[in-house]
């Protein structure tokens, strides 16, 4: 996800347990407390990332590799009939001035297509980040450092600060039980509101900028926390790029924390100058199809390819 949203394509996390790992090298496999999931990313449209699901589940897999769930892939029609909830901030670090604009964009141009939008209120994202942070690295990141090592290089300085995020020491066994615990009270804390608020998905930032300079990628909550809720997400272009002179550094902004200050500080619109803007449309677990069929309307609308559709042109 954060990978298309940096550069101005598509992409897409599935749902856990849908699409095969088969031959895909990870560190510390039968780890599951959080799951890795394998997506599509495409540089032309969300047709590319429904091709590629649709392309694997119809060799069901899991008849080879028979963890994942016998899901096929279903057909899904785009309706807008449907609400989305815009997150703008995930109540812990605020997104740069260009995600904000093409948040608004977004919300304007949804709203003119008929389509309900509202706000969504994150619900303890920091509550979140604590319990997937730890359930990253249960044995200390000792796993991930031990295939690394075998590339005989030393950790770039992004990945030792990534690892200090990991306990001291490995995880015990009812501590991970206890965090495993914690996950899933709050996976269905999280779809109870999205039930009692009536929204079917959310749009929100994929990142707290456009994209990070090289070594400056520190927060991750804006993708991580969708990964201890299981959900899947689609990353679509906005169709806007950072503008001098349309996203100025918000001087009055007072930050709320350290890492707010720290992501803060890095902004300047001179440093991404040009830079393409994405954004994420969130769905609800297993709920992929859905999730696909709305983000390829949300993101022709947002792109303005729906009135060129419309049109015939």
């Amino acid at each position: 996800r954060a990978p298309a949203g940096f550069c101005g394509a598509y992409g897409f996390r599935p749902t856990t347990l849908r699409i095969p790992a088969t031959g895909i090298k990870v560190p510390g496999p039968g780890q599951e407390s959080i799951r890795g999931t394998a997506g599509p990313l495409a540089s032309q449209s969300v047709e590319d990332l429904d091709l590629f699901q649709r392309a694997i589940l119809d060799q069901e897999p899991w008849e080879t590799e028979t963890s994942l769930v016998p899901l096929p892939w279903r057909r899904v029609k785009a309706t807008k009939d449907m609400t989305v909830g815009i997150m703008w901030d995930d109540g812990c670090v605020r997104p740069h001035p260009p995600v904000a604009r093409a948040l608004q964009h977004a919300k304007e141009k949804l709203l003119a297509a008929g389509i309900k939008v509202v706000d969504w209120e994150p619900y303890r994202h920091d509550h979140g980040w604590e319990i997937v942070s730890s359930l990253y690295f249960p044995d200390a990141a000792n796993s991930q450092r031990t295939v690394l090592s075998q590339s005989g290089e030393p950790l770039l300085p992004l990945t030792e600060w990534a690892f200090a995020y990991s306990r001291a020491s490995a995880l015990t066994i009812p501590e991970n039980w206890a965090l495993n615990y914690q996950r899933d009270a709050y996976r269905d804390a999280y779809h109870a509101l999205m039930k009692s608020r009536e929204v079917d998905f959310i749009l929100c930032p994929v990142y707290v900028g456009a994209a990070a300079v090289m070594g400056e990628s520190q927060y991750w909550n804006y993708t991580a926390i969708w990964n201890i809720l299981d959900y899947p997400g689609v990353v679509f272009p906005s169709g806007l790029i950072v503008d001098m002179e349309l996203d100025p550094v918000d001087g009055g902004y007072s930050p709320r924390s350290e890492v707010d200050a720290r992501e803060w500080a890095k902004y300047g619109p001179e440093r991404y100058e040009g830079a393409p803007i994405g954004l994420q449309l969130v769905g609800k677990r297993f709920k992929d199809e859905e999730t696909l069929a709305a983000a390829g309307l949300v993101s022709d609308i947002v792109q303005g390819r729906a009135e060129v559709i419309k049109s015939g042109l």
